[in-house]
């Protein structure tokens, strides 16, 4: 297509000559003047050209080129009323398969939907309806009734949500604000994020103030912490709700600038519990281990401590040996356990006897174990379990725990006693060998 090449054709299109005849239609005999093929003439180059496209005499296919794909489109460029600023060379503004739309940011469009109202520049607003985008480089995705009002904000599907914040986004849910800049909200309703970075997850009716905080799950129940995550739960919404003063609601949090975990319930553990080696582990309330607890450090407790299976503060196991060589009453191990500072803790005990004549354990024979502890704490209770014996008499004999002084040394030393009702013998040359686990139990560890 190309404007005519015909003979006596002028450079510069003539001025309207201001015809009075009232427009119509032809009919044989019409004239046609120069006027009017000029108006059909520049009503199809303007087309093509304000598509991109150079006139060419030899391409019949240009207005078909500038049509494919363009139904449904309109812009200011043509249609003024979509916009509240004048019309410019190129389309600046598009609205495409929309109903009631306005689209008045520069460089803005509307794409499916209706009744969106999009004022911010390089906004756009992508199907649903109701919305209104009027941040730079804001937008919004579906949804119905939403606001993207922060610079880079937008809201991804969702139901009358708000994201004011610079890059704040919420991504479905319904009747939240984002308006902490870089906050954000999935899936979640009636939530106000005001902290920077902020985030709520899965939550309703919650107030996260917090920087680089996230709250997840729960309702009702407000952070006003920094660097954590937390949940939590209220029937309804507590007193000076969002006053961004006090914590309203949490059950738990876990603070990931110190380390630091809070949990208002009790806590079961079907696994292990690990601190770091010389940490201190401290509960407040309660906690339930049902699994294998290993503590290198302190553990204070105060509320309640239950283990409901097998626990090892080991101080070795056979860290005492006990030669039995003579008849006497009272027996040293040969070597002394250096333990931590636990309130329970393990240990084992070989007796054996390097004699060469066998010798008796009679009732009331005890054996003094010496640990260095580098606190005292109390000893309230223990217990003794006869891990193996050669014989069957080694097997059944019976042991308690007390404390008291040594007469040896007079050190207060802890004690294991022979409470069997019959004579256990050991034989001689080391040939049989009793081992004993012994636990002890004390009430506390002062530090």
């Amino acid at each position: 297509m190309n404007r005519t090449r015909a003979t006596d054709n002028v450079a510069v299109r003539p001025a309207p000559t201001g015809a009075t005849h009232a427009a119509g239609y032809f009919e044989t005999g019409t004239t046609v003047d120069a006027e009017w093929l000029n108006g059909v003439q520049e009503e199809i180059c303007n087309a093509i050209e304000d598509h991109g496209l150079t006139l060419d005499t030899d391409d019949y296919e240009q207005n078909a080129v500038m049509l494919s794909g363009v139904h449904a489109i309109t812009s200011e460029k043509r249609h003024a009323e979509i916009a509240t600023t004048g019309v410019t060379s190129v389309a600046t503004k598009a609205a495409i398969n929309v109903s009631n739309a306005i689209v008045s940011g520069n460089r803005a469009v509307a794409i499916g939907g209706g009744n969106q109202n999009v004022s911010g520049e390089w906004a756009g607003s992508y199907g649903g309806g109701n919305h209104i985008v009027s941040g730079e480089d804001a937008v919004c995705v579906g949804g119905d009734g939403c606001t993207a009002s922060g610079l880079d904000s937008g809201n991804l599907a969702g139901w009358n949500n708000v994201a004011s914040g610079q890059d704040a986004v919420n991504c479905g849910g319904a009747n939240g604000i984002s308006s902490g800049d870089y906050s954000g909200a999935i899936a979640s309703t009636s939530h106000k994020n005001t902290g920077e970075n902020s985030l709520s997850i899965g939550c309703h009716a919650t107030r996260n103030s917090g920087v680089d905080a996230v709250v997840a799950g729960g309702k009702h129940f407000e952070n006003i912490d920094d660097f954590c995550v937390c949940g939590g739960y209220g029937a309804s919404n507590p007193a000076n709700f969002g006053d961004g003063l006090t914590n309203k609601n949490v059950k738990w949090k876990l603070h990931n600038d110190t380390g630091n975990a809070e949990f208002v319930g009790d806590i079961e553990v079907q696994g292990k519990i690990k601190n770091a080696a010389g940490a201190d582990v401290v509960f407040d309330d309660g906690i339930t281990v049902e699994g294998d607890a290993s503590i290198d450090g302190a553990a204070t407790v105060g509320g309640r401590l239950t283990i409901e299976a097998q626990t090892s503060f080991s101080a070795g196991d056979d860290s005492g040996k006990v030669d039995w060589n003579s008849s006497a009453k009272f027996f040293e191990t040969d070597a002394m356990a250096s333990v931590a500072d636990r309130s329970v803790y393990h240990c084992g005990v070989i007796i054996s006897n390097s004699d060469s004549n066998s010798h008796a354990i009679e009732t009331g024979s005890s054996i003094y174990l010496d640990f260095a502890r580098p606190s005292t704490g109390v000893l309230i209770g223990g217990m003794v379990r006869v891990k193996s014996g050669d014989t069957d008499a080694q097997k059944r004999s019976r042991w308690v725990v007390s404390e008291g002084i040594d007469p040896s040394d007079s050190g207060r030393k802890t004690i294991i006693t022979s409470v069997g009702e019959e004579t256990v013998s050991i034989a001689g040359n080391d040939a049989e060998f009793l081992r004993l686990d012994v636990y002890l139990y004390h009430a506390k560890i002062n530090t």
